[in-house]
């Protein structure tokens, strides 16, 4: 009952979306960043989603599967709340409660992932990471690479993978975890990246982070379950796919510059780039970060602009035969560019200004 009373949910504002600059300040330099993203409008639901609780039960199981021997105390029930309104803030006006279970398990398997990859010895890494396409793939354990002394990304991998197929479709879960190969074979390039063995610049990077990002599984869900198999495989759509996840990753890495440089990080896009052009990026002088921040931020806005045309383009070409459904799965997929950055920033607790506001065409 606890953990319920946790729960928070969202709705759109309006189903036509606005450009809006958002201003956003760091919070121990003198500069400001201007993000423009498309915006529904996205608030607070005071009307409950009648499987919320479902969700909510069958993540708890699933953590209880993730993480074996943990305290199962208030504090736990309250993160597995604070990971499903994740995915309720990300997704506001998807309500199967199959795709949210399945939805919530990937954010944290990921980022569960992400924190045991930074532990590992980059061939340990690799090894884990192909073991696991070859458990989503379902192949037989003799067929795995099996040289690692640590297999705790395997052991997660096979839970999600058990968890998942329970929840979804053959037919979508076969989609999702296509794309989660992918998201791993990401992983590998980007231990080679660390490693020097690729080039450390700005575009082989993001080329990377694109997929990294780990959004496009989300993605391949919505459209399995949602579009008509004819319109599923339009290649515009993995063309709003790689804006939105460009524009995600750059949110990331700009909201947590400041971290980044702090700690020595080289994956965030503002460092790989001052690197790229020999400039220090440890203790960077004001006008000198600024310079690089407002290149990443030119390169977010970019990515947020050409996902608006997309959705015109979708709608304006597959909307006349699926209205509804194309209308519906393009706006699921570009409102991560406004909700990610509304976690982003309350994750990590900073606060923005809307500075003006650019009619867009409709979505619908």
């Amino acid at each position: 009952m606890l953990a319920n009373q946790e729960l928070r949910e969202y709705e759109l504002s309006s189903l036509e979306p606005r450009k809006r600059r958002i201003k956003i300040k760091l919070k121990r330099h003198d500069i400001h960043m201007m993000l423009d993203v498309p915006d529904y409008g996205v608030v607070p639901r005071y009307t409950p989603i009648p499987s919320s609780s479902q969700v909510l039960r069958a993540h708890t199981e699933f953590k209880k599967l993730l993480e074996p021997g943990i305290a199962q105390d208030d504090s736990f029930h309250k993160r597995c709340a604070a990971e499903v309104n994740v995915i309720n803030i990300f997704f506001p006006d998807i309500e199967s409660p199959a795709i949210r279970i399945c939805f919530t398990a990937w954010l944290v398997f990921v980022i569960s992932m992400d924190d045991i990859l930074e532990t590992l010895p980059p061939h340990d890494g690799e090894v884990a990471l192909l073991d696991s396409i070859q458990i989503v793939r379902s192949l037989p354990e003799s067929e795995q690479t099996g040289t690692s002394t640590d297999t705790r990304i395997q052991g997660l991998t096979r839970v999600l993978h058990r968890h998942c197929t329970h929840w979804l479709s053959e037919k979508v879960a076969e989609s999702f975890f296509e794309a989660a190969c992918d998201v791993f074979r990401a992983h590998i390039n980007e231990l080679f990246f660390l490693q020097g063995h690729i080039p450390n610049d700005l575009s082989t990077y993001m080329g990377i982070r694109v997929r990294t990002i780990a959004l496009n599984p989300f993605f391949d869900i919505i459209k399995s379950e949602f579009l008509p198999e004819d319109s599923r495989f339009n290649a515009v759509w993995g063309k709003l796919q790689k804006e939105v996840c460009r524009a995600a990753g750059l949110q990331n890495d700009l909201i947590g510059l400041e971290r980044d440089l702090e700690g020595g990080e080289r994956l965030n896009a503002v460092i790989v780039l001052m690197a790229s052009e020999n400039d220090q990026p440890r203790e960077p002088g004001e006008e000198l970060l600024t310079r690089y921040i407002n290149q990443v931020t030119a390169e977010h806005n970019q990515s947020t602009a050409q996902a608006i045309d997309l959705i015109a383009q979708i709608n304006q070409n597959m909307g006349t035969i699926y209205s509804k459904k194309v209308a519906e799965t393009a706006r699921h997929i570009i409102l991560l560019c406004e909700t990610h950055l509304k976690w982003c920033m309350n994750a990590k607790r900073y606060h923005m200004k809307i500075e003006d506001e650019v009619s867009t065409p409709s979505a619908n």
